[in-house]
């Protein structure tokens, strides 16, 4: 079966409010339990046999993409944003 590349916001820790306070839906209140809640998504849709890349990002300017592009910063424009990133050159 052939790989399938995962592109997926990972903020750090020191970024984290930040990245909350941009969000227009709700997120786990801490950085630990956003991490633990992400990577079982991740693992629960069967991405094993997928290259999975926790982007670095600025929360920033991933409420100024999302807004000019949707309006708001929820998970639909989070995972837009994700593979707009994972596209770009290294």
């Amino acid at each position: 079966m052939p790989q399938t590349h995962v592109f997926t916001l990972w903020p750090t820790a020191e970024n984290y409010d930040r990245f909350v306070a941009v969000c227009n839906d709700d997120m786990p209140k801490t950085h630990a339990a956003y991490v633990a809640n992400h990577t079982e998504r991740l693992e629960s849709h069967g991405l094993q046999n997928n290259v999975v890349h926790r982007l670095d990002f600025d929360p920033a300017e991933l409420e100024k993409w999302c807004k000019a592009r949707t309006g708001q910063v929820d998970s639909k424009g989070r995972a837009e944003y994700a593979a707009f990133l994972g596209r770009q050159p290294a």
